[in-house]
């Protein structure tokens, strides 16, 4: 009986041993990163695993690029399928000062505005979007 109560007590002692020994955690190996141009194409078919990826690592220079791309793209087309000079020439008629003007003042108007309205299109088709990302990009990052 001697035997059986200390071989219960050794086993108890091992058991109690080993509880404190240390186990090994394992370590979570950090995921590669995904490209910019990985990450535009995530969006749309693997978002989750690209979305962490801007989590863990944001960036701003490829998203701005592309939205002055897009929106340089959108000015060229506004300013090659729009007449500035009938756009303006109607604005001015729906102006209550129009009445007050004559025909030579409105068409002066109608000239000068024409004249610069596709510059400031540009000017702010890309400045505008820039400012906003700089403001957005200040904010998170």
């Amino acid at each position: 009986m001697a035997t059986i109560l200390s071989e219960a007590i050794r086993d108890i002692s091992v058991v109690e041993g080993s509880s404190m020994a240390t186990i090994p955690t394992p370590v979570a190996e950090p995921q590669a990163a995904i490209s910019p141009v990985g990450r535009i194409s995530g969006v749309f078919f693997s978002p989750q695993a690209t979305f962490e990826d801007i989590v863990r690592k944001p960036s701003w220079i490829l998203p701005t690029a592309l939205i002055l791309l897009f929106s340089l793209a959108a000015v060229i087309a506004l300013n090659s399928h729009f007449s500035w000079r009938d756009y303006i020439s109607q604005q001015i008629e729906k102006s209550p000062r129009a009445a007050q003007l004559s025909a030579e003042q409105k068409e002066k108007q109608v000239e000068m505005s024409a004249k610069f309205s596709p510059a400031f299109a540009y000017v702010f088709g890309l400045v505008l979007p820039s400012r906003s990302v700089v403001c957005w990009s200040s904010r998170w990052f």
